[in-house]
């Protein structure tokens, strides 16, 4: 395996290590250590020692990926904080690569946990941590709307009835509730913005989702989907 297949341009691999399994070792170092402070942005900065950093890479040939980065401590002559080398590759105090957590909050969506950590060599905590970071994330970019024609209906998910909000129109889901109950839909209905917009909404026989647009959507159209009979 040839050093360069580490690919990060922002390190220069110093050795590569292997052992018995087969798993790979890059020890490298920051092609351009950070000079500038990131407390005050002084570029008056006076190296101050060295550490070792130990990370996760995505697997080469199926093989586990560490990197032992060998980065440097700094000191400001301004603002007197110290600080450490940062990474446009891997996120600070992070033990995995940027490229690597993307791989686990795809895998995420498919796999357990335990699998996905076992996989790449690292625990389950952080695969978890990872990728309820991403949801959250991915929670902060979410806007609400109100569909012309909404369906409602429900999954069958981790032992629970939850709620399925649907853009009929869209053709595709824009919620999933944590229930079905009557309170829980009529606190998604009133989360709305432009509520008026919704104009049918479409459901099964649940008599509490039909409750609960009468109380909030007292506008729309009830139409019983004939499908669910």
């Amino acid at each position: 395996m040839e050093k360069d297949l580490l690919n990060l341009d922002e390190f220069e691999v110093i050795s590569l290590e292997e052992n018995d399994n087969g798993d790979y070792l890059f020890n490298v170092k920051p092609k351009s250590p950070t000079m500038v402070c990131p407390e005050c942005g002084s570029v008056s900065v006076v190296n101050n020692g060295t550490y070792n950093r130990l990370a996760r890479d995505l697997n080469c040939y199926e093989h586990k990926v560490g990197i032992n980065i060998m980065g440097n401590r700094h000191k400001c002559r301004d603002c007197g904080i110290t600080f450490c080398d940062t990474y446009k590759s891997i996120e600070t105090n992070a033990k995995v690569t940027v490229r690597l957590k993307t791989k686990i909050c795809e895998l995420a969506t498919k796999r357990p946990f335990l699998q996905i950590a076992e996989e790449y060599g690292i625990t389950m905590p952080t695969v978890k941590r990872i990728f309820m970071e991403y949801v959250e994330a991915e929670e902060k970019k979410r806007v609400l709307y109100s569909p012309t024609v909404l369906g409602i209906d429900e999954a069958h998910l981790n032992k629970t009835m939850r709620g399925v909000i649907i853009d009929v129109k869209a053709r595709r889901v824009i919620e999933l509730l944590d229930t079905r109950s009557k309170n829980r839909v009529m606190e998604y209905f009133n989360s709305l913005p432009n509520s008026d917009k919704i104009k049918i909404v479409t459901m099964d026989m649940w008599r509490p989702y039909a409750e609960a647009v009468y109380e909030c959507l007292p506008n729309a159209k009830i139409v019983i989907d004939r499908f669910h009979v």
